[in-house]
This record gives structure tokens, C-alpha cells and sequence, in this order.
């Protein structure tokens, strides 16, 4: 799995440094002088696993901020550990304080959360895989999913572009199941799979027999979802097609859906509800 962490752009740096400080940072600028100097650490205060250090040394870089690097991306951290230790114009490091924060903390939420639901399939003798979908914040997708990765999950669609996913409005849209399907078929790029969410039992049949590629069960309870299974082998189907689950699932009850004979596990909540990752930084 690639794990490289994403490039940041000049443009996005400057665009993050604009947001927080449109007109400067009146506090600093009034307080301390142009030329002061400063160290400061930054420490985490609850345990978990620590992501996007690599993009967020892209800033302090930008900023000609010195800094060392003590605990790597993918790495579990406890309360106190030292993360970065930074050194250089104190207003500069000020400036980026709240940003590093924020982007810290939340990505480092996302690979903490997702680290313990692999964790939790494992437990559970499962061999699904941790899927992150689309639901990201604008313009911090790729970021993200990065942070989804290095903790051992995978990601679903990065774009619309990714693939043919048939969802419940394309459904509705087109008339049927079968519609839907045979016109993702007959018009699709020969590159792409298809990947269709269904709701019952003979749907799920149905979208098999026609070729789907990844049949996606939403919102199904973990006793059917065997059910399916089986009628899927039965029918000489199943090693035919990617068999996803999705809907409701969290962390509360993840342990119920983690050993069932599935392909992926996809959760939204891995990335629009994460709880953020406490850390400080002290001068």
C-alpha cells in the first residue's frame, strides 16, 4: 500500500496561512519583537497514532522554521511523548501554532480511529478490510485519506471519477436495479468497475448475475448479510464479485459485522465524525 504522504502546493500553504492570518497576528505583532527567538515541543497528551508530520513540515519549511523530528507518521505515541521540537522566529511560530494544531489533531484522530477498527476485525478473526469513503472535508481529502492509510485502512472512491458506484438516487433515477446495471455496463470505460449498493437479498443475486463487480450491502443486518453470503456460493457467484458492507457501521458495532465472510467495510465515520487526537505545543 502506498503510504507516501500528499504534496502540499505553494498555493495551499499560503491559502492556510491567509485564512488564519488575513492581516497578521495582531497579538504577536503588538507583544513580541520582530527578531525574538524561541524552542517549542510538541507533545501529545493522550495516547494514540500520530499522522501528518511530513505535510505539516512542508509549512514549517515555507516558514524557515527549524525543526526535529522525534515521533514518525504511523507511530503510536502515549501521553507526553515528544512529537516535533521546533526552533526559530517566535512570531513565526506563533503564526503556525493553531494550524499545526488542527491539521495534527485531526489526522492523527483519523489514524488513531481507524488503527482501532483494523484492530477490532483482527480481534474478531476477521479479513475485511477498513474502507474510508468520500465523506472528507473540502480540500482535505487527499490529506485525509492519507492519514486512513498509514493506520492499515484502505480507501473507497478517492473521486467520482474512481469508478461506477450505483447508489439508491441512481437507482430511483434509472427505474430499476437491472436498468441501473446494464447502463453502468453498456457505458462504462473498459477500465472501471462497478459498484452497486442493494438492500435485499435478490437484488444482491441479481447484480451478481450481471456482472457487477463489487456488490455493496447497505445498511443490512449482520444475520442476513450471511444469508447473502451463502446464497451467493450456492449460486456459484461469489468469488465473482468484491462483497462490501456499509451503513451504520461505527465503532460501537463494528465487532458485530468484523468476522462475517465479507471483502470490505467501508465507514463514513472514520473521517466525518473522528474524534481529534489531543496534543500541545509549549514554548
Amino acid at each position: 500500500m502506498d503510504t507516501k504522504p500528499p504534496r502540499l502546493t505553494i498555493s495551499e500553504v499560503e491559502n492556510w496561512l491567509h485564512e488564519d492570518a488575513q492581516y497578521g497576528d495582531v497579538t504577536s505583532e503588538a507583544i513580541i519583537p520582530a527578531t525574538d527567538k524561541t524552542k517549542a515541543v510538541l507533545r501529545a497528551r493522550k495516547s494514540g497514532i500520530v499522522a501528518g508530520i511530513p505535510i505539516i513540515s512542508q509549512v514549517l519549511d515555507y516558514l524557515g522554521i527549524d525543526y526535529t523530528i522525534h515521533i514518525n507518521d504511523g507511530s503510536n505515541v502515549v501521553e507526553s511523548d515528544k512529537i516535533l521540537s521546533l526552533g526559530g522566529n517566535t512570531r513565526e511560530i506563533l503564526l503556525i501554532e493553531r494550524l499545526m494544531l488542527n491539521f495534527l489533531t485531526h489526522l492523527s484522530g483519523i489514524a488513531t480511529q481507524v488503527a482501532n477498527m483494523v484492530a477490532i476485525v483482527a480481534k474478531n478473526n476477521g479479513t475485511a478490510k477498513i474502507a474510508a469513503t468520500r465523506k472528507t472535508l473540502p480540500g482535505l481529502r487527499k490529506y485525509q485519506k492519507y492519514a486512513v492509510k498509514i493506520a492499515g485502512g484502505t480507501t473507497h472512491r478517492f473521486s467520482l471519477s474512481d469508478c461506477l458506484l450505483i447508489k439508491d438516487n441512481h437507482i430511483q433515477a434509472a427505474g430499476s436495479v437491472s436498468k441501473a446495471l446494464q447502463l453502468a455496463i453498456e457505458n462504462r470505460d473498459f477500465t472501471k468497475r462497478i459498484d452497486i449498493e442493494v438492500e435485499t437479498m435478490e437484488d444482491a443475486l441479481l447484480a451478481a448475475e450481471m456482472g457487477a463487480d463489487i456488490i455493496m450491502l447497505d445498511n443490512i443486518q449482520p444475520e442476513e448479510i450471511q444469508l447473502i453470503h451463502k446464497a451467493l456460493v450456492e449460486k456459484g457467484l461469489r468469488k465473482k464479485v468484491i462483497l462490501e458492507i456499509s451503513g451504520g457501521i461505527n465503532p460501537a458495532n463494528l465487532k458485530d459485522y468484523a468476522s462475517l465472510p465479507i471483502d470490505i467495510i467501508s465507514m463514513g465515520s472514520l473521517t466525518h465524525s473522528v474524534i481529534a487526537l489531543d496534543l500541545g505545543l509549549d514554548f
